[in-house]
């Protein structure tokens, strides 16, 4: 956390790890621009890893769901993140309950994802637009961008 003149840095979940808990990551703010979702955990089957919620104005967190990734949010009111199995899931959220709600559904059965980062390849914009990467060579993909004609317009 830092403010807008760049001054007064300190750690966003400071005092918020718990003893099981080996790193907090990829943080994603709600619109709210108060609240933020991230991934806590320990790199381990062991103990619990997943989604967490939390916010600026109190510090304290919610667990919401079991991940072993980086968490996706659309204003539509979904989730999405990697499960145990390498499946990108979905799940309903009620960011005003702070809960995740309803049944998990896989909507990709292989996500690339770097295991010493607990990061899965895959963007999700706020309108709910999901790119997956079923690959775990993240790092040598480009980005191409094609038109109707199948022409690459951007790489």
């Amino acid at each position: 956390r830092v403010n807008a003149d760049g001054s007064g840095a300190s750690i966003l979940t400071d005092g918020l790890l718990t003893p099981d808990e080996r790193s907090h990551r990829w943080p994603m703010f709600l619109p709210d621009g108060d609240r933020f979702l991230f991934w806590a955990g320990n790199f381990s089957k062991e103990g619990r890893s997943g989604i967490y919620l939390s916010s600026l104005s109190k510090r304290q967190k919610a667990f919401l769901v079991e991940a072993r990734s980086n968490v996706g949010f659309a204003q539509n009111g979904y989730l999405f993140y990697v499960d145990d199995k390498g499946r990108l899931e979905m799940q309903a959220f009620d960011p005003d309950a702070g809960q995740a709600t309803g049944d998990v559904r896989s909507i990709a059965g292989a996500v690339g994802f770097q295991p010493s980062l607990y990061w899965g390849a895959f963007a999700v914009s706020a309108s709910g637009t999901v790119v997956v990467n079923p690959t775990s060579a993240v790092s040598q993909s480009v980005f191409t961008w094609y038109d109707r004609a199948g022409k690459a317009v951007l790489s």
